[in-house]
């Protein structure tokens, strides 16, 4: 029908040949999408010029009353997939908005699924991707709603946060925030008081959001709860304290790691989520090109050397870590971590938390380590010059060692080795590698568009030409409006060549090693960026916040 259309609009002088053209191109919709975006001139509404014009069956789904148990005839992966929806039905008719309604294959399986008559209409396609928002993305309303109940019952036990604490709104209360936490996706969840209320706040792919506000008396007696969970001292509010416990919704556990802190207004607290099931880190799952990953794996194979992952606080660095350890315990090996904080526990793996009240240090509990007899070894950061020639030492003596350190790129690594006063010939002989990494938001799935590159990023251009299309998330109640659900990663992997040694031992500086290993084949962050962006997973926007 949309040829049909698209003919009789250039027969009536609507559209031009190029107009024509372009449509064929467009990815933000159907013609009625293309009218409406391009804003062509009509007198009135496009989809009132072809009902009463040409006298065809088009729908604006805004102007019906609709009908969630007809929209619900048909599952939601299927209308979003196909871009269709049921909005009336009468006996055994229903009548169905498509954005292709030509499309005779989707008319054939909806009646064969609905067993019912299919009167197809034209609608647009934003029209039909907000009703299936609207009508299937409930979740997000449904917790509010419980969450508001739970509310009021709970300002009404009384004053003594202790035994609020125990009382069951309070622990529903908790239990419904750390639910709606693990439903979003949440890496965090922040309990902080002001001087009139309490706010909950969600850290979702690395920005945090407000979620909700709560009457200020309710946030002692929710402190209260944490700390019960946590087995913490209940009546200690002027010191810091760090705990955790395990939380199990709907056969998910999930181990979450607690910080409260004494601040102006009261105690504040952080709640940080960490999956308990280590068996789903592997390097395969960290989104690395082909040619990086088989160089990772090959670096994790030496039998010794330094194994350094580079980025910024956020950046993925830990996952990489416990992806390539969890990969190396399938091995006869004995393998010890010292960190900070621990945060996955792995079975077979001998970790160890950094103390410095009782003078356990990375350097200190390193050189322990060496005395365990280890083949592999896990030092959570090097931080200064005595963890790092420490963890050199043990790369020559033949170990292998995995660590991290905060530098803006891979090559930017090395350089900060010899700022911190390790030698030249030092590092070229034991470093066999160098993984840089950034976290990029990719686009939400649900909300997902096709739309024209109409100005590439300056930050973006290569000697490529720059693509014509490229993926944005329009945002909905999966994505909280912002157009973006889960993260990715962006990666670079130096190893150690023989060029990069010898500019390692002339001292050069991190531009000339950056360049040695993109001429070698590394493909740099910038590159895997634009690769991802290209890949439709996230977008021009987002990589340059991200990266610039």
């Amino acid at each position: 029908m949309t040829n049909k259309v698209t003919s009789a609009l250039q027969k009536d002088g609507l559209l031009t040949r190029q107009q024509v053209q372009q449509l064929q191109q467009f990815s933000g919709g159907n013609v009625i999408d293309f009218f409406r975006t391009e804003k062509i001139p009509l007198e009135q509404s496009i989809d009132q010029y072809l009902r009463e014009r040409h006298s065809l069956p088009v729908v604006c789904l805004d102007q019906v009353v609709l009908d969630p148990d007809v929209v619900k005839k048909l599952p939601q992966a299927l209308c979003l997939e196909h871009l269709v929806v049921p909005f009336h039905s009468e006996g055994q008719t229903l009548y169905v908005a498509m954005a292709e309604p030509e499309n005779t294959d989707i008319k054939h399986f909806i009646q064969t699924y609905t067993g019912m008559t299919i009167v197809p209409y034209l609608s647009d396609v934003q029209g039909i991707r907000q009703v299936i928002r609207t009508t299937f993305d409930t979740t997000a309303d449904d917790d509010r709603r419980q969450i508001d109940e739970l509310v009021t019952r709970a300002t009404s036990l009384g004053t003594d946060p202790e035994a609020m604490a125990k009382e069951a709104p309070i622990i529903q209360l908790l239990d419904h925030f750390l639910a709606h936490a693990m439903r979003l996706g949440a890496s965090d969840l922040h309990l902080e008081p002001t001087d009139a209320t309490a706010m909950i706040r969600l850290r979702i792919d690395g920005l945090l959001h407000d979620t909700f506000t709560l009457p200020l008396s309710l946030h002692a007696p929710l402190v209260a709860r944490i700390k019960i969970l946590a087995s913490m001292r209940i009546d200690e509010h002027l010191r810091p304290q760090d705990a955790r416990f395990v939380f199990t919704h709907t056969d998910r556990s999930i181990a979450v790691r607690v910080s409260i802190v004494p601040a102006l207004h009261g105690q504040k607290v952080v709640l940080r989520f960490l999956s308990t099931d280590i068996e789903n880190f592997s390097v395969e799952r960290l989104g690395m090109a082909s040619a990086a990953q088989n160089a990772v794996k090959k670096m994790i194979t030496a039998p010794h050397g330094l194994l350094l992952v580079t980025g910024p606080t956020g950046s993925g660095k830990t996952t990489t870590l416990y992806s390539m350890m969890n990969e190396l315990r399938q091995r006869k090996v004995n393998i010890s971590t010292i960190e900070d904080p621990i945060e996955y526990k792995i079975p077979g793996v001998t970790q160890v938390q950094v103390n410095p009240q009782v003078g356990l240090t990375f350097a200190t509990g390193l050189r322990s380590l060496l005395r365990q007899d280890p083949d592999i070894i896990l030092v959570g950061e090097i931080r200064d010059r005595e963890t790092a020639e420490i963890a050199i030492h043990a790369a020559l003596t033949g170990h292998l060692v995995l660590s991290s350190l905060h530098t803006n790129s891979a090559a930017a690594a090395v350089t900060r080795l010899l700022d911190i006063g390790i030698e030249p010939y030092l590092i070229a002989s034991t470093v066999c590698g160098v993984i840089g990494q950034r976290l990029v938001r990719e686009i939400c799935p649900k909300c997902k568009q096709v739309i024209p590159t109409t100005a590439w990023p300056e930050q973006l251009q290569s000697a490529e030409p720059a693509p014509t299309t490229h993926a944005v998330g329009q945002g909905c109640t999966t994505c909280l409006q912002t157009g973006y659900r889960g993260r990715a990663g962006l990666f670079e992997v130096m190893p150690m060549t023989e060029q990069i040694q010898q500019l390692v031992m002339q001292r050069a500086t991190a531009t000339a090693i950056e360049n040695a290993a993109v001429v070698n084949g590394m493909r740099t962050l910038r590159d895997d960026a634009r690769l991802k962006v290209q890949q439709g997973l996230t977008t021009p926007q987002e990589v340059i916040r991200v990266l610039l």
